[in-house]
């Protein structure tokens, strides 16, 4: 009995901690959410099937994996069978023959019956790496489609190992084969049991149940709620997962009968063994009161969903966390309209928050107004989390909202600092051609003098021509205040579009010389597509004319290696006899080194400049390296 217990307990921590990890895991990512799958598909297979960018291409294979993992979420099936879809059409076709193996990997995680076919023809590949990851895939696509591919591909193989690894993989997903039961209600009828070992069989099952409805269960409520609350939670979390509405009564009666126990006035005076298991108690309530409210997200279809998350959104942090996810999934008409209801209407700050931080995941253009709205709130975390989700909705038309925000902020508590941060990364996706730093450049247009120097800064960050016509035109005819705030905009540029512009600064002798050299020295340093190594040379050779210190060539030594050619890599040789530069340039030369191909090309002169840093650097990582180049074959 002790045994059975643990091992139900056991089961049941994986599932809260598994549901708890996803929902944090997902807040960070946003791969393909402001995209249809399909969309965002066909720019991951395109990035993962070419060859000309390996870079490009592991990149590609990593953000592709990362949403699928995103698609594997319980509330995502229609989405995930899309994917699902898309990848097998895409094994059948050989012009993505480089993404062949990374298609068959993610298809083992997410695939099913319908993609056995295209990955069963894998199984005679004279690619090694392809055909094992045929099996595994078909070791673990819980389908008979599956266990008959190896099979049929057992039966014909004759070499010894490949029979071999094949056997292996049926004997997997063999044991993985669940037992056939074709009703929950069948499942709910052994829990109601005493055989603990049925208990053990069916309860795995639940994930395996086709159209799992609690309708298949008569007097659902009444039978569930007589069993143990780690098979309740299972159940509800089985529910959830299979999205089935009719469900949604179960959570609110989970929710409300496991509701927490009010503090007893005499328990200080019980035995540690009484506070035990009171203490476990209330734990045991909170887990299956914490199943209800993780499945009104996917389950729930009114109102009501709304105001019961909303109510016992701060009776814990656990429950917490689990309605703000439940908040962000809710589907249902109107969801939206009675989230915004819900976020105005509430008194308590902080109940406020957690409202607008669970909107806020939805990342939906319906809220701009609300968060626009409470943008200027009283409440710091009201003002904090609207910035934020601004940014995620990732909308233009928020940037007149983040842009008087990121003037009117004077507290020290990064919200300002957040406004900017949201105004530039919203403003900077859109193209220069369709007229990025539009919206921008017209609100920071109607501001004062003060206004304007506070968001001349900002534009510099998003640049592109619009907002090079307004720094310069600020250059032109702004006050001194204005005019200064211009040349920090240029300073900021993200590219070498203003390079003669901070050359002209950095030429003369006054104060702002160095900013303007410094920032000429970062945006000439930018790899730029399409620009010569002569005409690389030549920028460094006027980088450092103007610049107006040591520590300010030096800067520019550590940063040549992004224009890596032979006649840059001169260029950082020749001061390796200039006692002030002589390290960094030692630093630069080695970076250049360190391309296989650039090296092997020029060998010989390359490795008799390396002789020589290897002689003057006071860096011994320098000398390892230079030691693993010459060693290269």
């Amino acid at each position: 009995m002790k045994i059975i217990k643990t091992t139900l307990t056991f089961w049941c921590f994986l599932l809260l901690i598994s549901a708890a990890v996803f929902a944090e895991d997902n807040r960070g990512y946003n791969f393909g959410d402001q995209k249809p799958v399909a969309e965002y598909f066909a720019e991951s297979l395109a990035r993962m099937a070419q060859t000309e960018n390996r870079d490009d291409a592991k990149n590609g294979r990593g953000d592709w994996q990362r949403y699928c993992f995103q698609l594997g979420a319980p509330n995502r099936q229609a989405e995930k069978n899309l994917a699902v879809k898309l990848m097998t059409e895409a094994l059948l076709d050989d012009a993505n023959a480089n993404a062949h193996f990374w298609l068959i990997r993610q298809l083992g995680r997410l695939g099913n019956a319908s993609c056995v076919p295209a990955i069963a023809k894998f199984l005679d590949s004279d690619d090694r790496l392809i055909r094992d990851q045929a099996v595994w895939a078909l070791a673990n696509i819980p389908c008979q489609e599956a266990i008959n591919a190896l099979r049929d591909q057992l039966n014909r193989e004759g070499d010894g190992a490949r029979k071999i690894a094949l056997q292996n993989a049926l004997d997997y997903h063999q044991k993985r084969e669940p037992v056939k039961f074709r009703s929950l209600d069948e499942i709910v009828r052994v829990l109601e049991g005493s055989d603990k070992n049925a208990w053990d069989e069916a309860l795995p099952q639940l994930a395996w149940l086709p159209n799992l409805k609690v309708a298949d269960v008569p007097n659902y409520q009444e039978r569930i709620a007589r069993l143990a609350p780690e098979m309740q939670i299972l159940l509800m979390d089985a529910l959830a997962s299979a999205k089935d509405r009719s469900a949604q009564p179960l959570a609110f009666y989970l929710i409300k009968q496991y509701a927490p126990l009010p503090k007893d006035e005499n328990e200080n005076e019980k035995s540690e063994d009484e506070k035990t298991r009171l203490e476990e108690q209330r734990k045991a309530r909170e887990a299956v009161q914490l199943a209800g409210f993780r499945a009104l997200g996917p389950l729930g279809d009114s109102q009501s969903a709304v105001n019961v998350l909303v109510e016992n959104i701060q009776n814990s942090d656990n429950t917490r966390r689990a309605n703000c996810v439940s908040l962000a999934k809710l589907n249902y008409n109107d969801t939206d309209q009675h989230l915004t209801d819900a976020a105005r209407r509430e008194e308590n700050d902080d109940t406020r928050y957690r409202i607008l931080d669970a909107i806020a995941e939805r990342r939906s253009t319906n809220f701009i107004p609300l968060f626009e709205e409470f943008i200027s709130h009283k409440d710091r975390g009201a003002r904090s989390v609207s910035v934020s989700a601004l940014e995620r909705i990732n909308d233009a038309r928020a940037i007149p909202a983040l842009t008087n925000r990121f003037i009117q902020e004077t507290e020290d508590n990064g919200i300002k600092e957040r406004a900017g941060h949201a105004i530039v990364n919203i403003s900077v996706r859109v193209d220069d051609e369709d007229g990025r730093g539009e919206v921008l450049c017209r609100v920071a247009g109607g501001q004062n003098d003060a206004g304007k120097a506070e968001m001349l800064p900002i534009i510099g960050r998003v640049g592109g021509k619009l907002a090079k016509d307004f720094v310069l035109n600020a250059l032109k005819s702004g006050s001194e205040e204005v005019r200064d705030a211009a040349l920090k905009a240029l300073c900021n540029w993200p590219d070498a579009e203003v390079a003669d512009e901070l050359y002209g600064f950095a030429r003369q002798g006054d104060d702002k010389a160095r900013q303007a050299a410094r920032a000429y020295i970062r945006v000439i340093t930018l790899r730029a597509e399409g620009r010569s190594a002569e005409e690389y040379v030549a920028l460094f050779e006027k980088a450092m004319g103007v610049a107006k210190t040591a520590e300010d060539r030096q800067l520019l030594l550590t940063r040549v290696e992004s224009g890596r050619s032979m006649e840059v890599f001169r260029f950082a040789a020749k001061y390796l006899d200039d006692s002030e530069l002589q390290q960094a340039a030692c630093r630069a030369i080695v970076d250049m080194a360190n391309d296989s191909p650039f090296h092997g090309r020029y060998r010989e002169e390359i490795n008799q400049v390396l002789d020589k840093v290897y002689n003057v650097t006071n860096d011994n990582s320098h000398k390892e390296r230079i030691q693993r180049y010459k060693e290269r074959k």
